[in-house]
């Protein structure tokens, strides 16, 4: 591939395939990401297993150029994924495919959405002591509480005590760094985390707003439609075949028997 104003990320999901850029050459095998930049020339094919079988979502350059370097993955080309990682980003590239065929109001920011997910993913595993790139200590503060706290209500003026500031100065530098102001982007890492007790567990939908701190379940599953595209019963159901009887894991660590649909 020569140099274009768009970027790609590819996830390997079988066989193996190798990957040259930039002087260097990768073996590419299942669970592992590659990421082509807009300035790369690249060249990949099918490795010594003679097939591979890959999900690959593109991009154009501009705003994730942005998110990449505040992610640390400007100049990353191969990651492999965490197990927990590797299933999340299988999970987010069918979420990508059934948002992109739905195509319901506000499709587009929810596609860019499932792409951050992504690449938060991919950052982890590529910086594991450094999850949230470059973003400033207030900024990780403020994440790593609120991922401790997630089943207590979201509060900005708690968020910027525990990073130091004032709530007018943490929205400030938050926004500068994530791109999106920190009310939005919280509530949209709760309601994916919701998601997630959804789509792994039979746990009522008041449960799974429990978990992401909301009270209200009406509250919450008007929340979860606009960012996710669908009521929070319909997304458990693309998870949930009406065939699948067998012990799926409940929140709270027992074994339950997926209830037949």
């Amino acid at each position: 591939r020569e140099s274009q104003p768009t970027s790609f990320m590819e996830l390997v999901v079988g066989g193996t395939g190798v990957l040259e850029i930039a002087g260097a050459r990768h073996l590419l095998r299942p669970g592992d990401v590659f990421i082509v930049h807009d300035r790369d020339f690249c060249r990949y094919y099918a490795g010594p297993s003679g097939s591979w079988r890959k999900l690959f979502v593109s991009f154009w350059a501009g705003g994730v150029n942005d998110i990449m370097r505040l992610l640390g993955l400007t100049n990353v080309h191969q990651v492999h994924l965490s197990p927990v990682h590797y299933r999340l980003a299988r999970r987010l590239f069918g979420e990508l495919l059934l948002c992109a065929r739905a195509k319901h109001e506000q499709f587009r920011d929810q596609l860019s959405t499932i792409v951050y997910r992504l690449l938060i993913a991919v950052a982890r595993d590529a910086h594991p002591e450094e999850s949230h790139g470059t973003w400033p200590p207030l900024i990780r503060r403020a994440i790593r509480f609120d991922e401790k706290h997630r089943i207590e209500p979201l509060s900005m003026t708690r968020l910027a005590r525990v990073a130091g500031c004032t709530p007018a100065y943490f929205s400030t530098v938050f926004a500068r760094h994530v791109g999106v102001k920190p009310y939005e982007w919280f509530t949209r890492m709760r309601i994916q985390h919701a998601a997630y007790v959804l789509e792994s567990t039979d746990a009522p939908v008041a449960t799974a707003a429990a978990a992401a701190g909301y009270e209200d379940p009406f509250h919450f599953s008007r929340l979860f439609k606009r960012i996710v595209g669908r009521a929070p019963s319909a997304h458990r159901a693309l998870f949930q075949p009406a065939d699948a009887a067998g012990p799926r894991p409940s929140r709270h660590g027992r074994d339950e028997l997926a209830k037949r649909r």
